[in-house]
C-alpha cells in the first residue's frame, strides 16, 4: 500500500476518536497519536484470511470471525466493523477459526498506542478480547432460543448500535455492505429464511434497505420485537409487529 493510499484512510480514523469519545482539545495528545496511524494503513482483499501477530484497528470495511465446517458451510460468530480492534486471539487462526475480510478491508497498526501515548485507547485494546468473549456468549445464548425473527431483529440492532458508536449512523441509516446470505451465516439460517423475514420487517415499516445500506425506521418497535414484546403504538403496513412477534415462536 503506497503513501497516497494510506493517506486516504486519514478521515476514517475519526471512527476511533468517536468510539473512544475523545475530545480534540482535552485529549489532544492521544487524538494526534491516533490520527497519525494512517501511515500504517494496510488493505486486505475481500475474501482473504487476515492473519495477525499484533493488534490492528479496522478503519473501513467489514470482517468476520468465522469457522468453515467440514461440508464447506461458513458459520459466522462475530462481525468486526470500523472502529473495532482486530486482536491476535481472533486473527491467529486457532481452533479452526479464521478472521475473514467480508469486504475490502483496511486496518491500522495499534501497537504504538501505549499507555503513555494513548491511555484510553490502550485500555480499550486490552479489554477487546474480554468484550468479544462476552459478545460471543451472548450470541450463543440468544441464537439457541428458537426465535429466528427475534434474533434477526437483535442482530440488526446490534450492528446499528455499533456503527452508531463510531458516528457513522445518520437518522437510523448506516452502511451495511453484506447481503442476506452473510446474515444467514451469522444466524444459522438459510438465505431464503432471512429474505422472507427481512420482507416482513419492511412490510411492517420497521426497516428499509437497499444494496449497501439499511435503515432502522421504527427503533422502539424493532427493540420490542427483539425483546419479545410488542406495543400497540406500532404502525403496521401489510404485516404487524405483533404478528411477527408471535411468528418467532415457530420460525425456523
Amino acid at each position: 500500500m503506497n503513501v497516497r493510499e494510506q493517506r486516504l484512510e486519514r478521515p476514517n480514523l475519526d471512527c476511533i476518536l468517536h468510539r473512544l469519545k475523545l475530545d480534540t482539545a482535552r485529549d489532544a495528545g492521544e487524538s494526534t497519536t491516533i490520527r497519525g496511524l494512517w501511515r500504517s494503513a494496510e488493505h486486505h482483499v475481500s475474501g482473504s484470511v487476515v492473519r495477525l501477530t499484533a493488534p490492528r484497528i479496522v478503519t473501513s470495511g467489514w470482517a468476520a470471525w468465522c469457522r468453515t465446517t467440514s461440508d464447506q458451510r461458513r458459520v459466522i460468530f462475530m462481525f468486526l466493523l470500523p472502529g473495532d480492534v482486530l486482536t491476535p486471539a481472533i486473527g491467529g487462526g486457532g481452533n479452526d477459526c479464521d478472521l475473514i475480510a467480508m469486504t475490502r478491508l483496511c486496518s491500522v497498526d495499534a501497537t504504538t498506542l501505549t499507555a503513555d501515548a494513548a491511555p484510553i485507547a490502550h485500555a480499550w485494546i486490552n479489554a477487546a478480547d474480554h468484550e468479544y468473549r462476552a459478545r460471543l456468549l451472548d450470541h450463543l445464548a440468544w441464537l439457541n432460543d428458537g426465535s429466528a425473527l427475534r434474533n434477526l431483529a437483535r442482530l440488526l440492532l446490534e450492528l446499528r448500535d455499533r456503527v452508531d458508536a463510531t458516528g457513522r449512523c445518520v437518522a437510523g441509516r448506516f452502511d451495511m455492505p453484506i447481503g442476506q446470505r452473510v446474515l444467514a451465516q451469522a444466524l444459522g439460517l438459510s438465505a431464503v429464511q432471512v429474505n422472507k423475514m427481512m420482507q416482513q420487517l419492511r412490510d411492517a415499516s420497521l426497516v428499509s434497505a437497499e444494496r449497501g445500506w439499511l435503515c432502522i425506521d421504527d427503533e422502539p418497535a424493532l427493540r420490542d420485537l427483539a425483546h419479545g414484546s410488542v406495543k400497540s403504538h406500532q404502525r403496521p403496513r401489510s404485516a404487524t409487529p405483533s404478528a411477527m412477534c408471535a411468528a418467532t415462536a415457530t420460525a425456523e
